[in-house]
């Protein structure tokens, strides 16, 4: 079943089509001389409803692309009318004599209203000429009978018939959210350069920033986010290990609770490998014997780094004091076929048998 409603689906294609020709006054049903908090309250009642986190993992029919381009457009819109400077570009852009929306009795429905609204019969509508500013032809649209038409018009009255002209145009708010896109693309390969030139000198805290912010002004670019991904887990493992070392060093000091914190920020960072789960493992063990956590860690350090025979060794012994024999002689095996030679290993599988 769709994630989306029927009434949810013909908003959104509302909102697609103001988007695309309308202004972003008319998004939100305000006038030019809206209050900042009739703006804001109008757009967090349509974004609540088109959050794309409303409807995750839930089957949209195909209808993915247009729920991601009709959020961005009123994040978009939100964004140039609430800040003045963008807002007077914006405004410059589309006209003084652009038609805008009256402020609405209730800030926020505009667009749901419109949704909703069954459309109009035998209405004009307005299409801009595109021949002098702000000049338009109506043109009305009526349920057409061809035949009787064709018999009550002859070829004189069909021939002075003239379709209205249209403009090559694109439509002012459909101009001006090409010219943020654009801003946002440049944005976005600046700071993939600023990455790029991290990563060529080992900055991998900086080049995984950098890329962060390459990604979030262009999200669908696919390599601003494989080059995120691969900083963003070198810079994970560099912070890990230098968290690491200070932790050792709090220990030789004999500073067992500042240790704890530091290998705990370690771990937070989720490194690829397992040495910080594995000596906060170890410390919680010698200093608070909580088996859960020390049974967590030691779990963790495994599964990230399965070739370390202590870390086996570590896990089968948490396992054998509490109590869970098969899981311990598993480890232990384990731990013996990556050191075929090791007494402790020997001696546990025997114990475990």
């Amino acid at each position: 079943m769709s994630g989306l409603t029927t009434e949810e689906l013909r908003e959104l294609h509302q909102l697609r089509e103001i988007l695309d020709s309308g202004t972003f006054y008319d998004l939100f049903g305000i006038g030019r001389g809206f209050d900042r908090a009739q703006l804001r309250t109008s757009y967090y009642a349509i974004s609540r409803r088109f959050h794309p986190d409303r409807f995750y993992r839930q089957d949209l029919g195909g209808h993915e692309t247009l729920l991601e381009e009709v959020f961005a457009g009123i994040n978009l819109a939100y964004r140039t009318l609430d800040e003045p400077e963008e807002r007077k570009r914006y405004d410059r852009e589309i006209g003084p004599k652009a038609p805008t929306a009256p402020p609405s009795s209730a800030p926020g429905s505009s667009a749901r209203e419109k949704a909703s609204a069954p459309p109009p019969v035998d209405q004009p509508r307005v299409v801009d000429t595109g021949d002098v500013p702000d000049s338009h032809t109506v043109e009305f649209q009526r349920p057409t009978d061809s035949s009787s038409e064709a018999s009550s018009a002859g070829p004189r009255a069909r021939a002075r018939k003239k379709k209205p002209q249209r403009s090559s145009s694109a439509p002012p708010a459909v101009a001006a959210l090409k010219t943020q896109l654009i801003r946002r693309l440049k944005r976005a390969r600046v700071h993939y350069r600023g990455g790029e030139a991290a990563e060529a000198q080992n900055q991998w805290v900086s080049a995984a920033s950098s890329y962060y912010l390459a990604h979030q002004y262009d999200p669908r670019n696919a390599d601003y986010e494989a080059a995120y991904k691969r900083a963003n887990g070198k810079a994970r493992t560099i912070q890990a290990a230098q968290l690491v070392q200070l932790a050792r060093n709090a220990e030789d000091y004999g500073s067992h609770r500042e240790a704890i914190v530091y290998y705990e920020k370690a771990c937070e960072l989720n490194p690829p490998e397992g040495e910080a789960y594995y000596r906060l493992g170890m410390l919680l063990r010698r200093l608070d014997p909580d088996d859960r956590a020390v049974l967590d860690n030691l779990r963790a350090a495994v599964t990230k780094t399965s070739t370390r025979a202590e870390y086996r060794l570590a896990l089968a012994e948490v396992y054998e004091s509490t109590g869970m024999k098969l899981n311990a002689n598993r480890e232990f095996q384990a731990a013996l076929k990556l050191e075929p030679g090791n007494d402790t290993a020997k001696s546990g599988l025997r114990r475990t048998r």
